[in-house]
């Protein structure tokens, strides 16, 4: 008897190391038991192509494309469109520097440019002259100042002196020089070089 039951346990021992031998295998295909986790993959697991990171979608980044308006130089009008709706003309392109956020000037926006004018330059030639606003980047309130059909120039909020400054653009200073009566300043051509060094001048 004792010698069955040895032979016996000796068979069952042989079939369970040929049964592990062939579960670790490269070829094994069977089912994990419940409970437990084979291979790093947790009970959720749903596929490799969870564990791939999804790409980024490009995104597109757009600009405002209507960066520009147009300008009737007969009516003095600025226009939405390409062709004025009073006389039909073809109005002139104005462009708007980004990001285009063009109005028309409040009236209590007029008063701080005729202060800064006069303050300036002693002299306010814009008068009754319909004006735009263009808001542009700035340290704070920053606008571009427009007028018949031109930029005459930037008007900003200073942080250091809590108040607003106007700074005139080639066009707006020719203009501002025929008007203005005083502080003045005459030039003469010369071939030095005037960065960082003084130069003498007349203030009318």
């Amino acid at each position: 008897m004792d010698n069955k039951a040895s032979r016996t346990s000796d068979r069952k021992n042989s079939r369970t190391r040929q049964s592990r031998v062939k579960n670790k295998s490269p070829g094994f295909k069977g089912k994990p038991s419940e409970g437990k986790h084979t291979s790093g993959k947790s009970a959720g697991y749903k596929g490799s192509q969870d564990l791939v990171p999804a790409k980024k979608k490009n995104v597109q980044r757009f600009e405002y494309e209507d960066n520009k308006i147009f300008w009737c130089e007969k009516c003095n009008l600025p226009l939405i469109g390409e062709k004025c709706g009073i006389c039909g003309s073809k109005g002139e392109v104005l462009q708007l520097s980004q990001p285009a956020d063009v109005r028309f000037c409040s009236p209590y926006e007029q008063e701080i440019i005729d202060r800064q004018l006069h303050s300036a330059f002693g002299c306010n030639p814009l008068g009754d002259k319909l004006i735009l606003l263009n808001k542009i980047p700035g340290e704070d309130k920053t606008d571009e100042v427009l007028v018949n059909g031109f930029i005459f120039g930037i008007l900003r909020f200073e942080l250091s002196k809590m108040d607003y400054s106007f700074e005139p653009s080639l066009q707006g200073a020719k203009i501002l020089l025929k008007h203005a009566k005083s502080r003045k300043v005459e030039l003469k051509k010369t071939k030095r070089h005037l960065n960082g060094k003084k130069c003498h001048s007349r203030i009318c």
